[in-house]
């Protein structure tokens, strides 16, 4: 239940974010509708529109349907126990709520596509029949303008300061998480918060860059450009911001949580529901503001200044251009940087999300085996064996100490291994008793407990009748061997 609720609250905005980002595809975004460039002939701009707006309403009712349909379909995730089932339905529901949204976007990109190229070569045909009558050649009146960038060029909006109190504060956390670790015995908290903590000068990182990119040129002025510049810049510049600070007060509560004992561990499961909500409303916020700044500038934007570059365009989403030396490039659809596929590094990038996206399976069914495979804990020669798999544990007889059955498990929270409704593997904390090595089933009632050069373990078979069984034998093999050691002189 816990995993759902996490899912839900996660996962929902995310389809309410691409919904109202992908319903600003029927405005004008920079010159470009759709994904296509608006002609830059007045005439032939105006018949676009009009192809823009049969398609509208079309387009405006099947998102909804979908939004709907992906709000309406995790609710099958409330009658299903199992862990495994669950994460494979939320990651099959998230790539295929991603290809759905994008699908009535695709369909009206290739139509309008087809519309404009039927009518360029319309108005081709037309245009070479006028100059062989006319027994003329085709004399241009357009005339070259030089477009005064320099300026805008030079806008930046990240500064390194802003980004520093945040980032001193994140190391503080990690200093106080590694003194903690060493009164609690807790190593591994401090590598969580370190991860944490990095996240925070990667946003100033991330924000840098993003200050660097090419400035879009949407007019023959170079005041027009330059406040166009400065504002977006000052919008994304305001969201890395945010995030950083969201990131770093997440990292000074994460490590007050894990370095005290007294709190429980829920608290930090809360807490990164609220962090993933507070992200995702920032990103909200970049698309709204965006959009505002854009309707705002629509009218200054000059059509004749947009590239015909259409074809580059895969489905309006995936850019394609050996001759744009650029690996990322404003997207056309949607909000953010799109990567360009022709350069050595956009085909890295994309060939790493294309594993990642084909991995999913693969550790979608390594979840169900680990959590519909028994556990097998048997008394092998003179080793105690724990299986799953693969061989987890295999401890010398001569190694332990003090086994007891225990019909109980004291509180306890991961932090190296897995933990599902009915399987706990890895290295575990108990509360107010340092760690513990587990292998066991949480819905059994029988557990052994032993200990092994002073590090305490508790283990279970499959069942309760099979973990009383392995006891009896382990206990038995242990009185045994007791009774061959040599007595101490």
């Amino acid at each position: 239940m816990l995993f759902n609720i996490i899912m839900f609250v996660g996962m929902y905005p995310v389809v309410f974010i691409m919904y109202f980002v992908l319903k600003l595809n029927v405005e004008n975004r920079g010159g470009t509708v759709f994904g296509l460039c608006v002609p830059k002939d007045k005439d032939f701009a105006e018949e676009f529109y009009g192809q823009v707006n049969q398609r509208k309403e079309w387009y405006q009712y099947r998102m909804k349907q979908i939004l709907l349909l992906l709000l309406v379909l995790p609710l099958i995730t409330l009658k299903i126990p199992y862990v495994s089932l669950q994460f494979t339905f939320w990651m099959f529901w998230l790539v295929g709520g991603i290809v759905l949204m994008e699908l009535p976007t695709v369909r009206v990109n290739r139509e309008l596509k087809a519309f404009k190229k039927k009518k360029r070569a319309e108005m081709l045909l037309k245009q070479e029949s006028e100059i062989a009558e006319s027994g003329g050649s085709d004399k241009k009146s357009d005339y070259v303008r030089l477009v005064e960038l320099s300026e805008a060029g030079q806008v930046r909006k990240t500064r390194l300061l802003p980004f520093l109190v945040p980032t001193l504060l994140s190391a503080a956390a990690v200093i106080y998480s590694f003194l903690q670790s060493g009164e609690h015995g807790r190593r591994q908290m401090v590598f969580v918060v370190l991860l944490f903590a990095l996240c925070t000068p990667m946003f100033y990182m991330m924000a840098s860059w993003m200050d660097r990119q090419r400035t879009a040129v949407v007019s023959y002025e170079s005041e027009v450009n330059v406040n166009y510049a400065r504002a977006k810049k000052q919008i994304w510049n305001r969201v890395w911001l945010m995030c950083a600070w969201v990131n770093t007060v997440f990292t000074i509560f994460s490590a007050f949580v894990l370095g005290n004992d007294s709190i429980s561990s829920m608290w930090l499961i809360w807490g990164m529901i609220l962090y993933m909500l507070l992200t995702l409303l920032g990103a909200l916020y970049a698309v709204r503001k965006v959009n505002r700044l854009e309707r705002r500038y629509e009218k200054k934007i000059d059509p004749l200044l947009n590239d015909e570059d259409d074809d580059c365009w895969i489905l309006g989403m995936f850019y394609y251009n050996k001759a744009d030396r650029r690996t990322f490039v404003e997207t056309r659809i949607g909000c953010g940087m799109n990567t360009n596929m022709a350069t050595p590094l956009g085909k890295m990038t994309t060939a790493l999300g294309a594993i990642a996206i084909l991995s999913l399976p693969v550790i979608c069914i390594w979840m169900m085996f680990l959590e519909f495979t028994p556990l097998k804990l048997n008394v092998q020669e003179n080793y105690l064996v724990a299986e799953q798999l693969k061989t987890d544990y295999r401890i010398a007889l001569s190694d332990i100490r003090e086994p007891e059955l225990v019909d109980s498990l004291p509180e306890m929270s991961k932090n190296v291994g897995t933990g599902m409704d009915n399987l706990y593997k890895g290295n575990w904390h108990i509360t107010y008793n340092g760690d513990c090595e587990v292998f066991l089933n949480p819905k059994n009632h029988l557990f052994i407990k032993f200990t092994v050069d002073g590090e305490l373990y508790y283990m279970s078979a499959a069942d309760d009748k099979e973990t009383r069984a392995v006891y009896e034998e382990l206990t038995a093999r242990l009185g045994t061997l007791a009774k061959k050691q040599p007595p101490l002189e």
